[in-house]
């Protein structure tokens, strides 16, 4: 039970929601983009952040909502500021 505590505590604190749709439209045209500039394919950047081709063809068609650890190592790998991935969310 602190566990579960502690996490509503941190969610309370940070003010978490999901993505409206139209932020997670915006997200995604952003992510295409800075894939694109690195010359990556959808399957070789999906590869590099540990996920699934699939997982990442649903992110980058606004079908699901990155998590926070997703997110940064998206920013790491892309080599792409904060306003390149999050620009107009």
């Amino acid at each position: 039970m602190v566990r579960s505590s502690r996490i509503g505590t941190l969610t309370s604190f940070f003010d978490v929601k999901p993505f409206s749709h139209r932020s997670l439209v915006r997200f995604s045209r952003n992510l295409r983009r800075q894939r694109l500039r690195v010359g990556f394919t959808q399957e070789r950047l999906a590869e590099k952040l540990d996920i699934t081709p699939r997982h990442y063809q649903k992110l980058e068609a606004a079908v699901v909502t990155p998590t926070f650890g997703v997110l940064v190592r998206l920013r790491r790998v892309l080599k792409a500021k904060w306003e390149d991935l999050l620009g107009g969310v």
